[in-house]
């Protein structure tokens, strides 16, 4: 083989490396959501949001031609920078909480992944998927100039579109159901990553949300109780939500899939961190009274709880209305009023 040849292999190698999966037959827990509508009504509606791709670049990690153990150090060495390895190296929601030291050497490099403007601003997420269930994600926002392996991508915005933003809706459950789609894959593919579609939010509730993962991000650096922290997702996954206008049913099927499975590093469902985020709200209605935006957000949590509801209290109703309709026919339904 002589080398204009094997130029242009590595060429076309390059070229599919980012699309690269790991095939594997589902797990017989793992919900078979690839043979649900639920994608597909997401989807539908979902047409005529921006995407990803609209606001973000996204690119794959480097990739060493020899064993990466030989590659990254617990410590400074010549050549190496400060990096992820492994998710567990100190990948958390919205923030990184450790690195390891990574070489940087581009004769023990494949591709030009080391090329990429890993000094900018980003936000790092995993390849592989983060467990059998239908959550996939996790999401940080890094401001330290990390490097990252090939197990994470990195997501460099344009125009200076929020990286909370991004970071909160490949956090949140609509981006994580879209991606459990195809349940086949363990990995989450840089072409299903650029389709996932952007909340429609004012700038004043885009600056909101801004606010609200900061904040996350300080709270857990100061360790704030697990409360504090489980309200603060659950106002941003609201926000995010409201931002998606899901018809009532949609949500519901949203909700009743992935809403009551907890997200990764969190010790609360969704549905629970809204339900914690609630009974905070009422309490100070009661006890001090609500700022406007507060009240709208309660308002908005009160349509996602009862969404959240929708297939535990549909039977119930349905029971209710064949006894009212019972009733009805014999002329006595006065209490059954709906």
């Amino acid at each position: 083989m002589d080398g204009k040849f094997y130029k242009t292999v590595r060429q076309k190698l390059a070229e599919a490396y980012n699309n690269i999966s790991i095939v594997a037959l589902p797990d017989e827990d793992e919900p078979q959501l690839w043979k649900h509508p639920l994608t597909k009504n997401l989807r539908a509606h979902f047409e005529d949001f921006e995407t990803l791709k609209d606001v973000a670049e996204i690119h794959r990690g480097i990739q060493y031609n020899s064993p990466v153990v030989d590659h990254v150090s617990d410590f400074p060495k010549p050549g190496f920078t400060r990096g992820l390895q492994k998710v567990k190296d100190g990948l958390e929601p919205y923030l990184i909480s450790g690195s390891k030291y990574l070489d940087l050497d581009p004769s023990v490099l494949n591709f030009n992944a080391h090329l990429h403007p890993w000094n900018l601003s980003k936000v790092i997420v995993n390849v592989t998927r983060i467990s059998r269930g239908p959550w996939r994600l996790i999401a940080a926002i890094d401001d330290s100039e990390l490097v990252c392996y090939k197990r994470f991508y990195g997501v460099w915005v344009k125009n200076n579109f929020p990286l909370e933003l991004v970071a909160a809706v490949l956090n949140g459950p609509v981006a994580n159901v879209l991606l459990s789609a195809p349940g086949k894959s363990r990995d989450n593919l840089m072409k299903d990553l650029y389709t996932i579609p952007l909340p429609k939010l004012t700038k004043d509730d885009a600056d909101w949300l801004t606010q609200l993962v900061q904040e996350y991000q300080k709270k857990v650096v100061s360790g704030n109780s697990s409360n504090e922290l489980n309200a603060l997702v659950a106002q941003i996954n609201v926000t995010v939500l409201s931002g998606y206008n899901l018809p009532y049913r949609l949500e519901s099927e949203l909700l009743d899939y992935i809403g009551h499975v907890e997200p990764p590093r969190m010790n609360l469902s969704v549905v629970e961190q809204i339900r914690l985020r609630h009974g905070l709200l009422i309490d100070k209605k009661f006890l001090e009274g609500l700022t406007k935006r507060e009240t709208d957000e309660l308002v908005q949590i009160n349509r996602i709880l009862d969404a959240a509801e929708e297939k535990y209290y549909a039977p119930i109703k349905d029971a209710l209305a064949t006894q009212c309709a019972a009733m009805r026919h014999a002329g006595d339904c006065g209490l059954f009023l709906f």
